[in-house]
Order: C-alpha cells, then structure tokens, then sequence
C-alpha cells in the first residue's frame, strides 16, 4: 500500500480496537483525521521529522513548527529532553533538568505550563502520561537525526563489510549538519553535544585513515582537516595530515604544520609545563622534527620564519582505530 504525500503508513494491521483509536486520537490532535476508507484496520500517520543536529527544527507532515507556535523556548527544550529520553521522564525529573533554580508549587506551574505549550506546538497528544512517567507518543514513528546518526554509526562498526561500513560512515557525516541543539546554552545537553561530536569526528578519522590506505591521499587530507576543526586536540588527526602531507610530497607544508601545533600547545599550558611541548609532539607524529627537516633542510626556525602552515590541527584522545 502506498502512502499519500506528506504521511507514512504505520506498517502493521492493529488487532485491537483500542490501539487503532488511540493511534487515530493522535491524528486527529495534529489536525489530520484519521484513514477512513482503510476500515480501521491501518492507520495513516503524518510523517514527523525532528532535527537536533545543528539548529533544531521540527516539522508534522508539511508544517514546520515556527518558534511563535511553541510558545516558550522552553517548551522546544522540553520536546527535544524526552525525544532524548525517549523511556521517558517523571515530572520530577523534567523539573530538576528544566528549571533547576525553582521547586515546589514554582517548579509545578513551569513544568505544566510547559507541558500545554509543548502540546500546543504539536498536538495534545504528542506528548503521553504514563501514570508518572513523560514521554514522546510513538517515538519510534518520528524521524529523529540523532537516532539516525547513532544508528548508522553503529552498524558501520558492527559490520565486517568495509564497504558497507564506510557507506554508513559517510551516510552519518552527511546528517551531522552542525552541533547537537547548535546555539543553544543548556545545561543538560552538553553531554550529548560532546559523546555526539566525538562520534562524528571518529567516523571521519575512520574514513580519512581508510583513503590514506586506499591510495586516496587528498580525500584523506581534507577530512583529517575537518576532524581538527571539530577538535584541535585530536591527535591521530594532526599525525594524519603530516604523514599524508607527507605522501603527498609537501616536506614545507608537513613541518609547519608540526611546528604549528607545537606552538598551539605552548600557547595553551602553563609556562612550567612548556618545555615538555616538543617532546609530546615527537610522541603524537611517532618522529622527531629533524626526520621532517631532513639533511640539507631549513631549520625549523627559516620555515617558519616563511608563514603559516595552510592545515589545521586535533583533539587529545588517540582515536587512531576510529573506535572507542
């Protein structure tokens, strides 16, 4: 059976006479009734799409819901901690994350006034009660980028086919358009901003280093590039760009780079720890400088006398495997 514009069919014939009016309940909260000519046996949903990665946005069917519609800023935070939470949350729980500095009848009046500007935004049932628990109805029916991404990710390292994997790796990179809730100053999100950038910077540190392998050092390169921008503390990424700068034949480009990350790092520890800076970069880039310059080089201090390094840097954990 084929889905009309804008919906998706809900793939399973419902048994029970309660599902089926409940699944039609939430139609018509969105203002979209229910399928009639399907006998009560499918139910017709409009397709809702949730994007957190970069600057959130939510659409049911064709409609995006605009931030007059929701009311409050809150209400959008409040939509996007249960899509994260998708088991759910007690009002307790929505409370202590939402409005940390109220409680008691404070805390109760934010959280239900929330509560109906969320549903508000997206119909009165989008939001369920399950005796004390809070959660987003039908969670696995929305089209949610975060869940798409992790997913992708982790079939990607689950499988033994490398093509297949880095088909899901690269799927993954292209719905990472920016931060996790990208603008937005809360609290709660930063740990998911953070396990969510290291995924995205370990799936390209995976890509980058199988085009090194594959012969493809360009296409290497510009990834590596890409990690560092996202973490110049990533150092299988800055080891990265040396050695395919390296491939490349760019001796000039390779060390400065390497001595631009030596004065990065002196820049950002303490003056007492910065005579251990050259050593630690010897350690990241598994050479020392003087294997970069070769015999017969200009010194470290001529090249970068000469400007610049063009490439950037990376992160502090050793992602070399792409994996955790």
């Amino acid at each position: 059976m084929t889905a009309l514009p804008g919906y998706a069919i809900i793939g399973e014939e419902l048994a029970d006479e309660p599902r089926i009016e409940s699944a039609n309940a939430t139609l018509r909260s969105f203002d979209l009734g229910a399928s009639s000519d399907l006998g009560g046996k499918m139910v017709l949903s409009a397709a809702r799409r949730a994007q957190a990665l970069g600057h959130p946005c939510v659409h049911v069917g064709a409609r995006k819901i605009a931030r007059s519609d929701w009311g409050s800023r809150r209400a959008t935070e409040l939509f996007f901690l249960l899509l994260q939470r998708p088991e759910g949350l007690t009002k307790e729980q929505i409370v202590e994350t939402l409005f940390p500095e109220c409680d008691g009848p404070s805390g109760d009046g934010l959280f239900h006034s929330t509560l109906y500007r969320c549903r508000q935004a997206l119909g009165k049932e989008a939001v369920a009660r399950d005796e004390d628990v809070y959660q987003v109805t039908d969670f696995e029916l929305w089209d949610y980028d975060v869940s798409e991404f992790e997913g992708k990710v982790r079939r990607a390292r689950e499988t033994a086919d490398q093509s297949r994997a880095q088909q899901l790796y690269a799927e993954a990179l292209d719905l990472y358009r920016g931060e996790y809730l990208e603008g937005w100053f809360c609290e709660w999100s930063e740990p998911t901003r953070l396990r969510l950038r290291q995924l995205y910077t370990q799936a390209m540190l995976t890509r980058a280093h199988w085009y090194a392998r594959g012969g493809s050092p360009e296409i290497a390169l510009e990834l590596y590039r890409k990690a560092v921008e996202q973490d110049y503390y990533l150092e299988a990424a800055h080891k990265g760009i040396v050695d395919t700068l390296l491939t490349l034949g760019d001796r000039l480009a390779a060390v400065r780079h390497y001595l631009d990350l030596v004065e990065r790092l002196k820049r950002d520890v303490p003056t007492a720890e910065r005579s251990e800076i050259p050593g630690l970069v010897e350690e990241i880039m598994e050479r020392p400088l003087s294997a970069l310059l070769g015999a017969g080089s200009a010194s470290g201090d001529e090249i970068r006398d000469q400007g610049p390094a063009s490439s950037a840097g990376a992160p502090g954990i050793d992602y070399s495997s792409g994996k955790e």
